[in-house]
C-alpha cells in the first residue's frame, strides 16, 4: 500500500490501536514528522483537513510571490492569483466524469465500462482549466506541488521505516537480531 493511502486510511480509522494487526499510529506519525509543507499538503488532500487550508494557501502563496520575483514576472500576472488557481486544481484534480478511475460509467449500472474516460483520457485526472495568461505560470507550479507531495511521502516512508525497525529490533528474539 502507498504511503498515501495508508496515511487516508489511518486519518479515517476508527481504531488508533498500535498492534501487530494495526498500525496507523505510526503512519500518522511518519506524515506529521515531516516538513512543514509536505504535511501541510498530505493533511489538506488525502485527510481532508479543511482546517490547514487557509495556512497551506498562505504558505503556496509566499512561495509562489517569491518564485515570481525572482523569475521577473509580467506585472499583469498576479502571483497571488497563480498560486491559488494552481493549488485549489492540485488539491481537486480527480476528473468527475469518472471519479478519478479512468473509464466510462455504464448508464444505467453502477459499474466501469472498458472504455477510456473521453473527459480525461483515461488517467483519472481532470484537464487544468484556468485563464490562458496565468496557464504559462501555473503549469510549472503544478508539478512543483507534486513534488513536494512525493518528497514528503519519501520522507515519511523513510520515518517509517525506521519506526518500524526501531520496533523490530527493541522486540524481535535475540537470534533474530543478529
Amino acid at each position: 500500500m502507498k504511503i498515501v493511502e495508508q496515511y487516508s486510511h489511518s486519518v479515517g480509522s476508527s481504531n488508533l490501536r498500535n498492534d501487530e494487526r494495526h498500525s496507523e499510529p505510526d503512519v500518522l506519525a511518519a506524515v506529521a514528522l515531516t516538513s512543514g509543507f509536505a504535511s501541510l499538503l498530505f493533511r489538506v488532500k488525502y485527510a481532508n483537513d479543511a482546517s490547514s487550508y487557509s495556512q497551506l494557501r498562505t504558505e503556496w502563496c509566499e512561495m509562489v510571490t517569491i518564485k515570481a520575483d525572482f523569475g521577473h514576472w509580467p506585472t499583469l500576472i498576479k502571483p497571488r492569483r497563480v498560486a491559488i488557481v494552481s493549488l485549489d486544481y492540485w488539491l481537486h484534480d480527480k476528473c468527475s466524469a469518472c471519479d478519478g478511475l479512468g473509464y466510462q460509467k455504464h448508464e444505467n449500472a453502477p459499474c466501469l465500462t472498458d472504455v477510456a474516460c473521453h473527459i480525461c483520457d483515461g488517467t483519472g485526472t481532470a484537464p487544468f482549466k484556468c485563464d490562458p495568461t496565468f496557464e504559462k505560470y501555473a503549469i510549472p507550479l503544478l508539478s512543483e506541488l507534486q513534488q513536494f507531495a512525493v518528497k514528503g511521502g519519501i520522507a515519511a516512508m523513510k520515518k517509517h521505516s525506521c519506526e518500524i525497525d526501531s520496533i523490530f529490533t527493541a522486540y524481535a528474539p535475540d537470534e533474530l537480531k543478529k
